[in-house]
């Protein structure tokens, strides 16, 4: 039963990395099981604080504490070596005190606390866990605003830090942050440049990057912006050499090699990005006080993407293609111009700049949503035209009392909520007031001309063709309109389109509905048919000259199998929105006795695609899970596949309208190369059969117009 309990584990274990956690939850509890059985404690504890853990990465968080409690009782007995229990029991109220903080209980979250300090203080349990479990406790009251009581525990840590150079580091940048929140700057600094020292040392390096950012950082607050400028640079050169991969990581083994980078760059890279993104916001902020506008621009689109930049260089690279340096690392603002010029295409990027987060760290785990929002707290907009010439605004976000982020559900919202023929009652107009009244005047007049929006953060999910101005015109009526999550994808994607090979079109319409559980733990239930979406296949099929596949037939293993040979991709089905990871977004398709019947945005990143178009007609296609690196999802895994133009969904969109506007999109495909305007023209002729936004706004298009 030993290594029952062992192959459980460790194939739970592997799932939960392949984030399919359904899997992973039922070997888990079949572990759990079998611990039981032989009276294992420890394991039975260990595998109750791991279930807890995926119900936490799900944002369950009363069934992890549920978990978490029962793993509490068994650490409570006195069972096994005391060191181990007690360290196991630490790891459960750590959890848990975090939890309890994202929910605001901070009476609980203060007794679990000091339930996790007497058991760290003890003699047996290791430094670094003492000292780790006295930060977060200190964090805590400084989130409260007790900061005499912070600063006790901080100091603590420069006691118990001795020789461990990294619980000195630990303390350093904490003593720093609770003096930067209190806006006693100079003291911060203090703390700040001396986390800098002791990081330079070669067991410290990796932390070199965001100790430089806070000292940065500390700089903008004291106005000193020439100053912040010069660490700032050294801070983002540092943590954009730590987290590089180059061409010289692939073998001649080839696609084994890069499914291992793109694990490491699609799962882990963008998280550390994340950490980063303040020192590139800080950055941006020195250079606009400056007036370096155009430098800001720089850094702007420098900061957005590099995962994802580095993963389609690396795929270009495994193809045999080669890359150039400006597109795998950065662009210049000559660059810039000269895509704009290559495409006669506007572009038009956003930036938001954020109150930042100190220490530059991820508080409580890589694999645990964090709930603390940041203010929003200025919009920089900047406006690459055709010919060259380039204007920047500048937006001072405080004065809308609201997040950007809420104001962007309020307009997604407002949507959902229309009637036919219902105008918004003003969400939409309140985001046309704020991204497109300021640069109205530099944006083209010629309806036809492409603009194409590199948004930021939250303005992801904008359904920009959507947007109205004070007349009620929509700007799909003005303009054609395309979207890019940076400017220098587009060059990584225009070499991509250049090694299009596909033949035909694949044609998926309403395949027999596979299973799916809303929550970690419900019992699944099968996905509703769309008997509208089997008509669409259909007719665009025709239109295609190919035969839809439908119904059981639509397998995940045949799609699968018949996708990479395709040069047009249409798959009409429901789409599944993974908020919490991203790469578990998936596409419905027909289960089979090896598989559940969802192909997912992993398993999508991994594939190699020779198509030209994909075109998602399903829910929520266009989402995803946004961080530091841009949004992960099913689009951008497409992009990594090797599409270079993709058709997706913003929100779960109607079935029959969207039927009417995809049969309107690929009869004007047939006459009309330009599939931006193409998509244009569908959108306008469905408003007259549809008025209402939800039925025609959702879709966008991503990438390459031709």
């Amino acid at each position: 039963m030993l290594k029952e309990r062992q192959i459980l584990s460790s194939i739970a274990m592997d799932y939960e990395k392949k984030r399919q956690f359904a899997k992973s939850l039922d070997f888990y509890q079949q572990t759990l099981t079998v611990a039981k059985k032989i009276n294992d404690k420890q394991v039975e504890a260990e595998t109750l604080n791991s279930i807890a853990r995926l119900y936490a990465r799900r944002g369950q968080n009363e069934q992890s504490i549920e978990y978490l409690e029962r793993s509490l009782a068994i650490t409570k007995e006195e069972w096994g070596v005391r060191k181990q229990r007690l360290g196991l029991r630490l790891d459960t109220l750590n959890l848990m005190g975090f939890i309890y903080q994202s929910q605001a209980q901070n009476n609980k979250a203060l007794q679990v606390y000091e339930n996790a300090l007497a058991i760290a203080k003890s003699e047996v349990i290791d430094q670094l866990s003492q000292a780790m479990t006295i930060r977060e406790f200190g964090r805590f009251y400084q989130k409260k605003g007790e900061y005499n009581k912070a600063l006790g525990l901080y100091q603590q840590l420069l006691t118990i830090a001795k020789k461990d150079d990294y619980i000195k580091l630990l303390s350093l940048k904490s003593l720093g942050d609770l003096y930067e929140v209190q806006k006693n700057y100079p003291k911060a600094l203090e703390f700040y440049e001396q986390a800098v020292a002791l990081a330079k040392k070669d067991n410290l390096s990796l932390y070199l990057g965001s100790s430089l950012a806070d000292v940065g950082r500390t700089y903008n607050y004291l106005n000193q912006y020439t100053a912040a400028e010069q660490v700032l640079k050294k801070a983002i050169d540092i943590g954009g050499s730590q987290y590089k991969l180059t061409q010289e990581d692939l073998d001649e083994r080839g696609s084994s090699i890069l499914r291992n980078l793109t694990n490491s760059v699609e799962q882990f890279i963008p998280l550390l990005y994340e950490t980063e993104k303040n020192g590139y916001q800080e950055l941006q902020r020195a250079l606009i006080a400056q007036n370096k506008t155009k430098a800001a621009l720089e850094i702007s689109e420098k900061s957005r993407a590099r995962a994802f930049a580095q993963l389609l260089t690396l795929k270009l690279a495994a193809s045999g293609k080669a890359v150039s340096h400006e597109s795998a690392e950065t662009i210049t603002i000559e660059q810039m111009q000269r895509i704009a010029k290559e495409r006669k295409a506007t572009l038009i990027q956003y930036s938001i700049l954020k109150k930042p987060i100190q220490n530059g760290i991820l508080e409580y785990g890589m694999d645990i949503p964090n709930p603390q929002a940041q203010e929003d707290l200025e919009l920089l907009i900047w406006v690459i035209k055709p010919n060259g010439e380039i204007a920047f605004r500048q937006v001072d976000l405080k004065s809308i009392n609201n997040s950007v982020g809420a104001l962007v559900k309020n307009s997604r919202n407002s949507i959902l909520r229309m009637t036919v023929g219902k105008k918004s009652a003003g969400a939409l107009k309140k985001l046309h007031q704020l991204l497109i009244d300021p640069i109205a005047n530099d944006l083209p007049t010629d309806s036809n001309a492409h603009v194409i929006f590199i948004p930021d953060d939250s303005l992801f999910l904008v359904p920009f063709v959507a947007l109205q101005d004070a007349q009620g015109k929509y700007l799909i009526e003005k303009h054609t309109i395309l979207t890019a999550p940076a400017i220098r994808v587009l060059d990584l994607v225009r070499q991509q389109r250049q090694k299009v090979a596909g033949k035909g079109a694949l044609v998926v319409g309403n395949p027999t509905m596979p299973y799916y559980a809303e929550q970690l733990g419900e019992t699944p239930q099968q996905l509703s048919a769309l008997p509208n979406a089997e008509l669409e296949a259909q007719a665009i099929a025709k239109l295609l000259n190919t035969q839809p596949i439908i119904g059981k037939e639509a397998t995940k293993a045949a799609i699968i199998q018949q996708m990479p040979k395709a040069r047009i991709i249409h798959l009409a089905t429901h789409g599944l929105l993974d908020h919490y990871e991203g790469l578990g977004s998936a596409i419905a398709l027909a289960p089979s006795a090896k598989d559940d019947g969802f192909l997912t945005a992993q398993e999508l990143v991994e594939m190699k695609l020779n198509a030209e178009l994909v075109v998602l007609s399903a829910c929520d296609t266009g989402r995803g899970v946004i961080t530091g690196d841009g949004v992960i999802g099913l689009s951008r895994s497409l992009f990594a596949a090797g599409v270079p133009s993709m058709v997706v969904s913003l929100w779960a969109v109607p079935d029959v309208p969207t039927s009417v506007l995809m049969m309107e999109y690929y009869q004007r495909l047939q006459t009309q190369p330009d599939k931006a305007q193409a998509l244009r023209q569908a959108m306008l002729a469905t408003i007259k059969k549809h008025p209402s936004p939800q039925d025609w706004a959702a879709f966008t298009l991503i990438g390459e117009a031709f």
